[in-house]
């Protein structure tokens, strides 16, 4: 895996990558921020990359600008790789924040933390199997945790039909092989 634009570009990180874990592709990622840059601006964005996985969504775009990162992530050997592999980029630990524990609960708690905190920009990639993509959504929109000029990012199985809430809409959807990337706005 590697960084593929910005600051923190060609770092490569050959980490063991956790068995539960699928890791979005360099060129699928690139593909992503491409997209996004017709939306959104990176520079001093504080993102969410929720279900982390690798921590490569968020690292991108810390990369490309984003002041801030806040991975959630529930497996244990995923949260010590992201932390791990943030040294080995060499991003400076003040950048991001790992919060540890399931998406539901941690973003809940988030949330009621800080009530006024919002994300520019959350990516939420979840364990194909799980079928919780719309329930994390729920949990964002319910929560308000996304700034009304934000956009979410939903990397899904095309098995799992997204239902998008009140007031949100989908901008834009690319499909690889299997997998189906929503880019999704508030109107």
């Amino acid at each position: 895996m590697r960084i593929v634009r910005g600051k923190y570009k060609g770092h490569r990180v050959n980490s063991k990558i956790p068995t539960a874990i699928r890791p979005t592709a360099d060129s699928v990622r690139e593909t992503i921020f491409n997209i996004l840059n017709n939306y959104i601006d990176m520079e001093d964005i504080v993102c969410a990359d929720v279900c982390a996985g690798t921590g490569f969504l968020g690292f991108e775009a810390l990369s490309r600008g984003a002041e801030h990162c806040l991975f959630f992530e529930k497996n244990r050997k995923s949260a010590e790789m992201i932390r791990k592999n943030a040294e080995i980029i060499r991003i400076p630990k003040n950048d991001f924040t790992l919060s540890f524990g399931d998406a539901h609960k941690t973003l809940k708690r988030f949330s009621e933390n800080d009530p006024d905190k919002q994300f520019d920009l959350i990516f939420f990639d979840p364990p194909y199997a799980s079928m919780i993509s719309n329930s994390i959504i729920e949990v964002i929109t319910s929560n308000n945790l996304l700034n009304p000029n934000g956009i979410l990012i939903a990397e899904h199985s095309e098995k799992e039909s997204i239902l998008l809430p009140e007031n949100y809409e989908l901008l834009k959807s690319r499909k690889f092989g299997d997998t189906i990337v929503d880019f999704i706005g508030i109107v």
